[in-house]
């Protein structure tokens, strides 16, 4: 990045790391803006992993050179074990800093010790993140950071090891990088996919805790420039992950290997998401003032479910609830206040036995001013296609001529009653998700923006829709959605 790069000191967690274990922890961007006299609003937020308890009072400073003022919320817990044991727990806090406009960067940087007792021998670690102030060309606005996240502490058994998929959202679409950060070693036996941001092994690893420090980053993939309060502008190539990042976030998180299970099917004793569970990645949307809500279900046959491990904002609440034959089903419920208006949260979650734990799941939660238009459409799968049906009558005040699937290169159309799209499961972004016990194939139709667009007036619209299969080892049963 440019000259003008300052460090906010980052001191929230020297009390958590010198007193319990440090877990890991993450940053995150609220979308920052240039005012009106040139200086830059900027909020993060950060989530940190202990154990036992993690409410500490916060201690970030900004230096007045930099900041003209700097304002900074209570450490609230988030989430802890829930068995008595104390095991881990995430807190989460944010600060508000309004940065001067002689600056061309923003930077978080802070060592401490101690991480948790790990068979890497790792003791310090190193909170990072760098946002780049300029604003964009494309968007006219300043650059969005890839979002990421983890729960508190991750177990897998050694002989059950999954890809670990990590969170790696970026609102801007660009491309992300993950990679293994410079200064810290990967564990043995350990590799990243850094363009799909998976986790996985190329042989057995040592039962005990691992630890983990990634670098995202984010690249536009397309021409842009860059421009600065000062006038200054710079030019960025399209894809080129040879030039500086327009931010980067350090995610750090620690693993558990477990002593090896007698069965690694999913679903027996380690436990498996039901369809009812969003899938990886997802966008949720949330509206201000109004209760968000989050499902989630898990089952395990031959292990009991007692808890979920829930990586998400402060005051989301997490309501637990023991099903039948091994299920157990998760309930999130939040109301996004206006500090949260146009924030982009992400959320994880593993269903928790004694023995094994599920896959992470993690999906962002985009918060709006007004509901989305949800309309009403009906679906008609058949075995290589599908076709959506919408109900113009049920939106109305829409304009459909800016209306579109995900990718924006397959055409809808209209009629007098209905728009309409007709894909097959490979084409016009179609996605295939693994909903543990169904296969999956979604869409959307979206509403779109025009770059040259200052005021909009139009209202948002998604219309999410999908046909589903039963997993079967013979063939795929074809089942039929109900109207969505």
């Amino acid at each position: 990045m440019e000259a003008g790069v300052y460090y906010l000191l980052l001191l929230a967690l020297t009390g958590i790391s010198s007193t319990l274990s440090f877990y890991g922890d993450s940053i995150t961007f609220q979308p920052a803006h240039k005012q009106k006299d040139g200086t830059y609003k900027v909020t993060f937020h950060h989530r940190q992993n202990g154990r036992s308890s993690c409410q500490n009072k916060p201690l970030h400073t900004c230096e007045s050179e930099v900041c003209t003022s700097f304002v900074e919320s209570s450490v609230l817990q988030t989430d802890q074990d829930d068995t008595g044991q104390g095991r881990w727990c995430q807190s989460e806090m944010h600060a508000t800093a309004t940065v001067r406009k002689n600056q061309t960067s923003f930077s978080l940087n802070h060592s401490s010790c101690c991480w948790r007792s790990n068979v890497d021998g790792k003791t310090n670690w190193t909170s990072e993140a760098e946002l780049d102030l300029g604003s964009r060309s494309d968007s006219h606005a300043l650059n969005s950071c890839p979002l990421t996240t983890t729960v508190s502490s991750l177990r897998v058994p050694q002989n059950c090891f999954s890809p670990i998929h990590i969170l790696a959202h970026d609102p801007d679409g660009d491309h992300v990088r993950c990679r293994f950060s410079s200064d810290a070693a990967a564990p043995a036996n350990f590799t990243l996919d850094e363009s799909k941001c998976v986790l996985s092994t190329k042989g057995e690893v040592d039962v005990g805790v691992h630890v983990f420090e990634l670098m995202l980053e984010d690249f536009s993939r397309k021409n842009i420039t860059l421009t600065y309060a000062d006038g200054t502008s710079v030019f960025r190539e399209g894809s080129d992950m040879n030039s500086p990042p327009l931010c980067k976030v350090k995610l750090q998180f620690s693993m558990e290997i477990l002593p090896p299970l007698s069965n690694c099917e999913h679903g027996r004793v380690q436990p498996m998401f039901l369809s009812k569970t969003p899938s990886h990645g997802d966008v949720l949307h949330a509206t201000m003032g109004q209760k968000f809500k989050l499902y989630a279900q898990a089952k395990a046959t031959e292990a009991s479910i007692n808890d979920f491990q829930v990586s998400g904002p402060q005051n989301m609440t997490k309501e637990f609830k023991a099903g039948e034959q091994g299920t157990a089903e998760l309930i999130l419920s939040w109301t996004p206040q206006h500090s949260d208006l146009y924030r982009i949260v992400p959320v994880c979650f593993t269903a928790e036995t004694n023995q094994s734990q599920s896959d992470m799941r993690c999906v962002v939660v985009l918060v709006t001013q007004a509901a989305l238009i949800q309309g009403t459409a009906t679906v008609t799968c058949s075995p290589n296609k599908m076709t959506v049906a919408l109900d113009r009558s049920s939106m109305p005040g829409i304009d459909v001529n800016f209306l579109q699937l995900i990718d924006s290169s397959c055409s809808l159309t209209s009629n007098g009653t209905h728009i309409l799209g007709v894909m097959s499961f490979s084409t016009c972004g179609t996605k295939l998700l693994d909903k543990g016990d169904f296969l999956v194939f979604a869409n959307e139709i979206l509403s779109y923006e025009l770059s040259s667009e200052v005021i909009i007036r139009r209202k948002a619209v998604k219309i999410d829709f999908s046909c589903q299969f039963s997993k079967n080892r013979q063939h795929l049963q074809l089942l039929q959605p109900p109207e969505v």
